[in-house]
């Protein structure tokens, strides 16, 4: 195993004294957990570029959930999920009959890199076409955040909070609004993918996420 560079020492020492002083002070925890060991980015906020695992180490979300429980037995009151290619639920439509077979195919089947042209309009994505059965025009409707537009390129928009009220592109799909926010933090170059769920399925996980939301204030104020 590689050596680490000075810098890198005493800043993982220093990071080792503040968890050491938040547990011997009973304070909470704030955890970063990266989510893959295969990132390519040489930032050197963590180790795992400089000290990669086997893949045979990657954690599965069982033990993910397990890590987390004795993460918040010792004070993790948060825990943040860095890296690896967020997966997106999305409702299919309003004009999914509009895409061929193939082409939702790719949406739901293949990873999105977020490109340096995305901004609080919409999330620009390159990746595999989303061929379209006959055009990409329709006529003008109402765009609701997270509404998945695809232009004649094939290449998806992610519209988000400063997106136009109308548009003329046909709309493959819409991200629950409980996953926009990850959407809109992932940064340029990393990459997304989609999964789709049924409206029930939808309203069930906001509500899901609505209570886990609730509960974590109120033990913010207790």
């Amino acid at each position: 195993m590689k050596s680490l560079p000075i810098a890198s020492s005493v800043n993982y020492a220093w990071r080792g004294l503040r968890l050491l002083q938040g547990f011997v002070a009973e304070r909470p925890i704030h955890c970063i957990v990266q989510v893959s060991n295969r990132c390519d980015k040489t930032c050197s906020f963590c180790s795992f570029w400089e000290r990669p695992a086997p893949r045979s180490d990657e954690m599965t979300l069982d033990d993910f959930e397990v890590v987390s429980a004795k993460l918040a037995e010792g004070g993790a009151m948060i825990v943040s999920i860095e890296g690896g290619e967020p997966t997106l639920r999305v409702v299919l439509g309003p004009q999914a009959d509009r895409f061929t077979k193939e082409g939702l195919g790719a949406l739901l089947g293949s990873s999105y890199e977020v490109l340096p042209q995305s901004d609080r309009m919409g999330a620009r994505l390159r990746g595999p076409r989303i061929a379209h059965t006959r055009g990409h025009d329709i006529i003008s409707d109402g765009i609701a955040v997270g509404s998945i537009q695809v232009p004649g390129d094939g290449q998806p928009i992610v519209l988000l909070v400063d997106r136009q009220s109308t548009g003329g592109y046909t709309k493959v799909a819409t991200v629950c609004s409980f996953d926009i926010a990850r959407i809109g933090q992932a940064r340029p170059g990393q990459a997304v993918r989609f999964r789709a769920v049924t409206v029930d399925e939808a309203h069930r996980l906001l509500r899901e996420w609505d209570a886990s939301l609730e509960g974590v204030m109120r033990e913010e104020s207790a």
